[in-house]
């Protein structure tokens, strides 16, 4: 989900191409999307809906399923976001695939035990 101020979400839609999204501009929309399953990304620009940003940090941690969903705050020129935003979703993948590993290991040693 990508929560940005009206108009300037199109380098963050470029940036993140390939992917499933959905743009809210407004607290309200961004708190009953919250509900729904399936966001595996939340990136919020820190001057979203006249700086609720934080808010909706607080909304997003209440829920229990996206107690662990990564959160990216956005405060870069949108010429540095499209690069950021590829930095931070590289690395979101490359711990995914760790954690993922590590699990397989410890679950394979206990089933070795």
């Amino acid at each position: 989900m990508i929560a940005h101020e009206p108009g300037r979400s199109q380098v963050i839609i470029g940036a993140l191409t390939g992917y499933d999204l959905v743009v809210v501009s407004t607290l309200d929309a961004a708190v009953s999307l919250i509900k729904e399953d399936g966001i595996k990304l939340f990136v919020i620009g820190v001057h979203f809906d006249e700086s609720r940003a934080i808010e909706l940090v607080n909304e997003i941690r209440k829920d229990r399923k996206h107690k662990s969903t990564p959160i990216v705050l956005l405060r870069q020129s949108s010429i540095r976001i499209t690069s950021l935003l590829r930095t931070t979703i590289d690395s979101l993948k490359k711990s995914a695939l760790c954690l993922s590993t590590w699990k397989w290991k410890t679950i394979q040693n206990q089933v070795k035990q």
